[in-house]
């Protein structure tokens, strides 16, 4: 930036007194003050033994100081000769009143103010209201009021704004802070009912240990068409277990032989759903695909979902239809099919 700035003599010694936590801030303006003006000079205020943020320097005869104090004047509305020194407080609000509280001098000195006609410039670094300016955008006023006719005052803000440009053409663009969807959502999937798929799986396991893939059924809502494989499950399957399902694994087959089956039905851009989550696990593992669970989507906005889904059917006042596969499975589809209707709602086709 050293190539952008150009000294400018003034009548006025500009002294800036900074907070010592604004000196690393890549953005702050003080050092372009004190870097653009044959008079101008940047000192940190750091915090004695006892904490208090002292001044390192203090005013000269006829100093005044930049804050908005209630009997401040305008710096356009000064008249007489300019004074022998500005002094300019640097920091956030609160650090510039710490400054106030902890050198008591500054309170003797006659202030003066600024009321800016236009917002700041200082794009790339948020002020707390519209009417804030940086430290170099208040220097810069406030010494056009002091001396009107200080036709070198016109290029104190060109390597400051120059500055800003160079940040901005540099800067990534801003990020949305939500993210635009690029995907269709889970309901979206879900309205598109001439591709939906609902489907069901059954398995078998004891509690702690992993759970076999004997049953994979599955309807096309729209159309009505049905598919169900059953699964031959390794070693000896329970008896218990078993005969709650309803199945007969006679003529079972192999995993391999169902995944063949399911690609010849299942089609590119069909959204398959099923009432748990459970059921997406299994499929994943299974390799059958992508599942998406109804009860998380009906349960949004009511804090959950208790009961079983013949309760939760009933519940909604839902007539559901058994599908044409085996044991309870008929039943338990059906019941999803009847959910899935009612999720999609209005807009299922």
């Amino acid at each position: 930036m050293c190539a952008w700035l150009q000294p400018i003599d003034t009548a006025t010694q500009v002294t800036v007194l900074q907070h010592v936590g604004e000196r690393k801030h890549p953005f702050n303006t003080a050092r372009l003050v004190a870097r653009s003006l044959t008079k101008g000079s940047l000192h940190l205020c750091w915090p004695d033994p006892d904490g208090a943020m002292r001044s390192p320097v203090g005013p000269s005869d006829g100093a005044v100081l930049l804050y908005p104090a209630d009997d401040a004047v305008l710096a356009e509305q000064w008249e007489g000769p300019p004074p022998s020194e500005l002094i300019v407080l640097d920091g956030t609000w609160s650090q510039v009143r710490r400054l106030l509280a902890d050198n008591p001098w500054l309170h003797e000195l006659p202030c003066v103010k600024l009321a800016p006609a236009e917002g700041s410039n200082y794009r790339i670094r948020e002020e707390p209201a519209p009417h804030c300016l940086s430290t170099i955008e208040s220097v810069a006023q406030t010494l056009a009021g002091f001396e009107p006719d200080n036709r070198g005052l016109d290029r104190l803000l060109d390597g400051f704004e120059r500055m800003v440009d160079h940040h901005l053409a540099a800067r990534p663009p801003k990020r949305p802070r939500f993210a635009v969807r690029t995907k269709p959502s889970a309901r979206d999937r879900l309205r598109d009912w001439a591709h939906v798929v609902v489907v069901y799986a059954e398995t078998l396991g004891l509690r702690g240990t992993p759970r076999q893939l004997v049953q994979w059924a599955a309807v096309r809502p729209a159309t009505g068409e049905v598919f169900e494989g059953l699964v031959r499950p390794a070693g000896e399957a329970n008896a218990c277990q078993l005969a709650t399902t309803g199945l007969d694994l006679d003529e079972a087959s192999t995993m391999a032989v169902l995944r063949h089956r399911w690609q010849r039905f299942v089609r590119g851009d069909d959204h398959l759903f099923a009432w748990t989550a459970a059921t997406a696990g299994v499929a994943s593992e299974a390799g059958l695909g992508r599942v998406t669970g109804l009860k998380e989507l009906y349960g949004v906005g009511r804090k959950g979902v208790r009961g079983r889904l013949d309760a939760v059917v009933a519940g909604e006042g839902l007539v559901s239809e058994a599908v044409a596969v085996s044991g309870r499975a008929s039943q338990r589809l059906g019941h999803a099919v009847a959910m899935a209707g009612q999720l999609a709602g209005s807009q299922r086709e």
